[in-house]
């Protein structure tokens, strides 16, 4: 006995031989690409964790490298203050020393005399060592005093050496001393502080212009390696004036 549904199959094949088509056809396709396709796609798939992996490194170096520059534009930023406001010029802070021992002096009770001050030019560093060396006379507890007094200035002194030069009486409850200290300090060049100036202002400037991305330490200037620069600058600018100026062929310029 024929089902209806047969005699419905019979009388309409299209209603059932065309999705039959389509799904076969889908099949070789699928297999079709499963055989010529598979190794390509787990290539791709191995290349793209391998991107991944170089990425994840590369972004931990990167972190790394930013890292590293933030330390140098750090230093370079301690560097200059300490040359612009520690060390500074012979002109800015010579004075300021020697009126600080004097102070220091009196806050213990002494009298420091005989300065002497020999400066030595350290052409490397570009900055200038001056030896101070002076004498004071007191009791024991003064002299402890004051130089615990140097040893905590804000004024950047190194005491190198105390020399005695002559005690008091022997059994005095409190003999006085004469003793002779020496102590450094260290300046800056011009050259260097204007060159210094320069490159702490430029580094201002591009922090300032560009505030979204930090500056890179390669385009500021470093201020020992740029003092000759600023020297030829200030030479040419000199000669130019020169050559304006109406001078006397006899007068020193």
């Amino acid at each position: 006995m024929n089902q209806p549904w047969l005699r419905t199959l019979r009388n309409r094949p299209l209603t059932w031989g065309l999705p039959l088509a389509l799904l076969v056809v889908n099949l070789l396709v699928f297999s079709f690409y499963q055989v010529a396709y598979a190794g390509k796609v787990e290539a791709l798939r191995s290349r793209f964790e391998s991107d991944n992996e170089d990425l994840r490194k590369l972004s931990a170096q990167r972190r790394e490298i930013e890292d590293y520059l933030s330390r140098v534009r750090t230093g370079r930023g301690d560097i200059h203050s300490l040359y612009l406001d520690h060390f500074q010029t012979a002109d800015q802070r010579l004075t300021a020393t020697l009126e600080e021992i004097e102070s220091l002096g009196s806050a213990a009770g002494l009298n420091p005399t005989a300065f002497t001050y020999p400066l030595e030019e350290l052409e490397e560093l570009k900055l200038r060592e001056m030896g101070i060396t002076f004498g004071v006379e007191g009791t024991y507890e003064q002299l402890r005093r004051f130089i615990n007094l140097l040893e905590l200035s804000d004024q950047f002194m190194i005491l190198r050496s105390i020399s005695l030069n002559r005690a008091g009486k022997t059994g005095s409850p409190n003999p006085r001393l004469s003793v002779s200290l020496s102590a450094a300090t260290l300046f800056v060049t011009d050259e260097l502080a204007k060159a210094t100036r320069a490159a702490r202002a430029a580094e201002q400037t591009a922090a300032n212009s560009e505030p979204d991305r930090d500056a890179s330490p390669t385009s500021s200037v470093d201020p020992v390696a740029d003092t000759e620069g600023v020297a030829r600058a200030e030479n040419a600018d000199e000669d130019a004036a020169g050559e304006d100026a109406e001078v006397p062929a006899d007068e020193t310029i």
